[in-house]
Protein backbone atom coordinates (compact mmCIF):
# COMPACT_ATOMS: atom_id res chain seq x y z
CA UNK A 1 0.00 0.00 0.00
CA UNK A 2 1.35 3.42 -0.97
CA UNK A 3 1.70 6.12 1.65
CA UNK A 4 0.50 9.18 -0.22
CA UNK A 5 2.07 12.51 0.61
CA UNK A 6 1.58 15.86 -1.06
CA UNK A 7 4.75 15.36 -3.11
CA UNK A 8 3.85 11.81 -4.24
CA UNK A 9 0.35 12.97 -5.19
CA UNK A 10 1.82 15.85 -7.20
CA UNK A 11 4.28 13.47 -8.91
CA UNK A 12 1.48 11.00 -9.72
CA UNK A 13 -0.68 13.78 -11.18
CA UNK A 14 2.23 15.02 -13.30
CA UNK A 15 2.91 11.48 -14.56
CA UNK A 16 -0.75 10.92 -15.44
CA UNK A 17 -0.94 14.24 -17.27
CA UNK A 18 2.23 13.36 -19.20
CA UNK A 19 0.99 9.94 -20.35
CA UNK A 20 -2.47 11.28 -21.26
CA UNK A 21 -0.86 13.53 -23.82
CA UNK A 22 1.59 11.09 -25.36
CA UNK A 23 1.20 7.51 -26.56
CA UNK A 24 5.00 7.28 -26.60
CA UNK A 25 5.26 8.21 -22.91
CA UNK A 26 2.46 5.76 -22.09
CA UNK A 27 4.19 2.97 -24.02
CA UNK A 28 7.47 3.61 -22.20
CA UNK A 29 5.70 3.44 -18.84
CA UNK A 30 3.78 0.29 -19.81
CA UNK A 31 6.91 -1.53 -20.99
CA UNK A 32 9.18 -0.42 -18.12
CA UNK A 33 8.17 -3.23 -15.69
CA UNK A 34 9.45 -5.77 -18.25
CA UNK A 35 12.68 -3.82 -18.66
CA UNK A 36 11.78 -2.86 -22.24
CA UNK A 37 11.48 0.34 -24.24
CA UNK A 38 9.74 0.99 -27.57
CA UNK A 39 12.09 0.05 -30.42
CA UNK A 40 12.82 2.44 -33.30
CA UNK A 41 10.06 0.98 -35.47
CA UNK A 42 7.66 1.24 -32.49
CA UNK A 43 8.51 4.93 -32.07
CA UNK A 44 7.82 5.50 -35.78
CA UNK A 45 4.52 3.62 -35.51
CA UNK A 46 3.56 5.58 -32.38
CA UNK A 47 4.36 8.89 -34.09
CA UNK A 48 2.12 8.01 -37.03
CA UNK A 49 -0.70 6.79 -34.75
CA UNK A 50 -0.50 10.02 -32.76
CA UNK A 51 -0.81 11.93 -36.04
CA UNK A 52 -3.89 9.90 -36.91
CA UNK A 53 -5.40 10.55 -33.47
CA UNK A 54 -4.63 14.27 -33.80
CA UNK A 55 -6.49 14.41 -37.10
CA UNK A 56 -3.53 15.24 -39.33
CA UNK A 57 -4.91 12.56 -41.66
CA UNK A 58 -7.93 10.28 -41.60
CA UNK A 59 -6.36 6.98 -42.69
CA UNK A 60 -3.23 5.05 -41.93
CA UNK A 61 -2.07 1.88 -43.64
CA UNK A 62 0.37 -0.23 -41.64
CA UNK A 63 2.52 -2.46 -43.83
CA UNK A 64 4.79 -4.07 -41.27
CA UNK A 65 5.92 -7.68 -40.90
CA UNK A 66 4.33 -10.06 -38.40
CA UNK A 67 5.47 -9.52 -34.84
CA UNK A 68 6.15 -5.80 -35.21
CA UNK A 69 3.51 -4.83 -32.61
CA UNK A 70 0.97 -3.43 -35.06
CA UNK A 71 -1.94 -4.83 -33.09
CA UNK A 72 -0.47 -3.89 -29.73
CA UNK A 73 -0.07 -0.22 -30.55
CA UNK A 74 -2.81 0.27 -33.13
CA UNK A 75 -5.55 -1.64 -31.35
CA UNK A 76 -4.87 -1.79 -27.65
CA UNK A 77 -3.04 1.46 -26.98
CA UNK A 78 -5.06 3.63 -29.34
CA UNK A 79 -8.29 2.00 -28.19
CA UNK A 80 -7.48 2.64 -24.54
CA UNK A 81 -6.43 6.20 -25.26
CA UNK A 82 -9.55 6.84 -27.33
CA UNK A 83 -11.81 5.34 -24.68
CA UNK A 84 -10.18 7.53 -22.07
CA UNK A 85 -10.67 10.63 -24.20
CA UNK A 86 -14.26 9.65 -24.98
CA UNK A 87 -15.04 9.10 -21.30
CA UNK A 88 -13.63 12.53 -20.51
CA UNK A 89 -15.73 14.07 -23.29
CA UNK A 90 -18.89 12.29 -22.16
CA UNK A 91 -18.44 13.33 -18.53
CA UNK A 92 -17.67 16.90 -19.58
CA UNK A 93 -20.75 16.96 -21.80
CA UNK A 94 -22.91 15.38 -19.11
CA UNK A 95 -21.79 17.82 -16.43
CA UNK A 96 -22.12 20.74 -18.84
CA UNK A 97 -25.55 19.69 -20.06
CA UNK A 98 -26.71 19.09 -16.48
CA UNK A 99 -25.69 22.61 -15.57
CA UNK A 100 -27.29 23.86 -18.78
CA UNK A 101 -30.48 21.92 -18.01
CA UNK A 102 -30.60 23.39 -14.52
CA UNK A 103 -30.33 26.90 -15.99
CA UNK A 104 -33.04 26.13 -18.56
CA UNK A 105 -35.31 24.72 -15.85
CA UNK A 106 -34.83 27.84 -13.76
CA UNK A 107 -35.64 30.05 -16.77
CA UNK A 108 -38.76 28.03 -17.57
CA UNK A 109 -39.89 28.23 -13.95
CA UNK A 110 -39.46 32.00 -13.91
CA UNK A 111 -41.34 32.33 -17.20
CA UNK A 112 -44.14 30.14 -15.85
CA UNK A 113 -44.37 32.27 -12.70
CA UNK A 114 -44.52 35.45 -14.78
CA UNK A 115 -47.26 34.10 -17.05
CA UNK A 116 -49.41 32.81 -14.15
CA UNK A 117 -48.99 35.92 -12.00
CA UNK A 118 -49.63 38.44 -14.75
Amino acid sequence: MTNWTASTIAAERALREKIRGSLHDWAELALAPQGQMPAAHHRLLIRELEGLAAGRWDRLMLLLPPGSAKSTYASLNVLLGTLGAMATSVVTYWVGSSAGSARKDARLASLTERSTSG
